[in-house]
């Protein structure tokens, strides 16, 4: 679902990083019309970047490291997402 056959999937994987990013320089400069669209385009592209770097990193490392990179950045998103409502309030006041 998420390889392009005919380039592979390291090429693939460059091709999702190049997206969100340009996703991304293009919600920093979008109006407040296309805001809801882009975030939600640039949300799947980050679904998509994951599971194609969770598929990717799954080939190239042992399973011990896989193991414990995999759970050392699970640990580091779940903090970063009880840390973002409090980090974010006070930057959305105007």
């Amino acid at each position: 679902m998420v390889e392009i056959k005919s380039i592979g999937r390291k090429y693939s994987l460059i091709l999702d990083f190049i997206l969100t990013g340009l996703l991304l320089l293009l919600i920093s400069y979008s109006k407040e019309s296309n805001f809801i669209l882009l975030t939600s385009l640039c949300k799947f592209t980050l679904r998509i970047l994951y599971t194609h770097c969770y598929m990717y990193t799954s080939e190239i490392y042992g399973t011990k490291i896989r193991v414990t990179g995999t759970g050392f950045c699970s640990a580091v998103a779940r903090f970063g997402g009880i840390i973002l409502p409090v980090i974010s309030i006070p930057l959305t006041k105007n």
